[in-house]
């Protein structure tokens, strides 16, 4: 597999911020958002990515202490042979996040019931929609998103927001697909929300405030978070292997 680059830090972002987490970036990405902040993911001449096998990579986790992993990019689901360094992860006792741009499917990895298949029961997705400043929205795999037609379970949905517009979409996409829609069903699917700023586009109180007016966004089974990347304040901002 293409590797950029393997380091134990804490997760910036999502419903472990600031844990220990060992981080497995693969080389590689379909989509080129315009506030990428790690290009050399996916751009040959920023990158030195070397050629690893599945045995290798684990041995590479293994120098670190914590069984939290995160796998990402350039975007991971792009790799033939993903599917099987997500079961070697898995088998090994570690808790994998897998950090997808939205626009690869990810059912392959479920039941029809919208658990996880048993050889992927330690993962679990971060799952990013791509909103209009991005320039990438027409790529998405809407499948991704639709909890009532496929009740994915433990999924972390986050919208990376510039501007108004943004939130404007990313309410439509949680209300219409994400947001549980048969109120006699009355199950929690433990999915989970978040707003981010554009770092440097959109200031984080803004967020805050178009919660509190909008009162479509609250929702008693699937909670809607604003969060910051936390790694951008406590290393510079460009700073890579952290």
């Amino acid at each position: 597999m293409k590797v950029v680059e393997i380091f134990n830090s804490i997760d910036g972002e999502g419903k472990r911020a600031g844990e220990l987490t060992t981080f497995i970036r693969l080389f590689g990405c379909n989509l080129r958002c315009v506030y990428c902040d790690t290009p050399y993911g996916y751009d040959i001449e920023q990158s030195d990515y070397r050629e690893m096998s599945i045995t290798e990579i684990l041995k590479e986790c293994k120098k670190y202490a914590t069984h939290n992993i995160t796998l990402t990019g350039g975007e991971p689901l792009i790799h033939e042979d993903v599917q099987y360094l997500l079961r070697a992860l898995s088998e090994n006792n570690y808790n994998v996040n897998v950090e997808t741009n939205g626009s690869v499917s990810i059912k392959k990895y479920f039941n029809f019931d919208g658990t996880p298949k048993d050889e992927y029961k330690n993962v679990w997705f971060t799952v990013d929609y791509k909103c209009p400043y991005s320039q990438m929205s027409q790529n998405m795999d809407m499948d991704n998103f639709d909890v009532n037609k496929y009740n994915y379970e433990n999924i972390v949905y986050k919208f990376v927001v510039a501007n108004l517009q943004d939130l404007e979409m990313a309410k439509e996409i949680i209300t219409k697909y994400i947001f549980q829609k048969n109120e006699h069903i009355n199950k929690n699917y433990n999915n989970i929300v978040y707003l981010s700023p554009v770092f440097g586009e959109i200031e984080p109180k803004t967020i805050v405030e178009y919660l509190q007016n909008t009162p479509e966004l609250i929702n008693s089974f699937t909670p809607v978070r604003v969060q910051l990347q936390l790694h951008k304040f406590i290393w510079p901002v460009e700073q890579r292997g952290v």
